[in-house]
């Protein structure tokens, strides 16, 4: 008996080219990229609340800061301009540094300025004295944009005896 092999076209198997993988790996990608595309874009979108939620925190701080150098009498209530005075905005800047822990547990430093101006108003529980809103406006410098908050005190100094 003579056996002859003989070949047919399901066995005979050819090796795939590198070309063919990666079109095939192309089109997986296209297919995954419209279910993907959302959760980036929700991911994206949380960071840059968090970054916001930080920036505003140590905007707090520093405001925070600024008040307790008010309520302690640090700073004069005289030395603080009028609005609309005749200081310039540079005279008026007082720079601050602050570094902070954010919330993804990297050490930032901020850096800025603040200005602080005063507007005299009448106070309705004692209209006989002095009644002071103080504006303070806080920039940051070292962020891709510029932030800038602004914060009223409202500063009432009368005699210990008014009634």
């Amino acid at each position: 008996m003579n056996f002859t092999l003989v070949r047919s076209s399901t066995m005979m198997r050819r090796n795939y080219l590198l070309l063919e993988v990666l079109i095939a790996l192309s089109l997986i990608c296209l297919c995954f990229t419209p279910i993907l595309a959302p959760q980036l874009a929700l991911i994206k979108a949380q960071k840059s609340l968090i970054t916001a939620l930080d920036n505003d925190r140590i905007a707090a701080l520093v405001f925070a800061d600024i008040k307790e150098l008010l309520y302690n009498n640090t700073v004069e209530l005289n030395s603080i301009p009028l609005e609309g005075g005749s200081l310039s905005v540079d005279e008026n800047r007082t720079g601050f540094s602050i570094t902070e822990t954010l919330s993804n547990g990297t050490d930032k430093t901020f850096t800025g300025y603040y200005d602080t101006t005063r507007k005299n108003k009448s106070s309705e529980k004692y209209p006989n004295h002095p009644c002071h809103l103080i504006i303070v406006k806080l920039y940051f410098d070292n962020d891709e944009e510029k932030m800038a908050y602004t914060y009223n005190v409202l500063a009432e100094r009368h005699n210990e005896g008014a009634k």
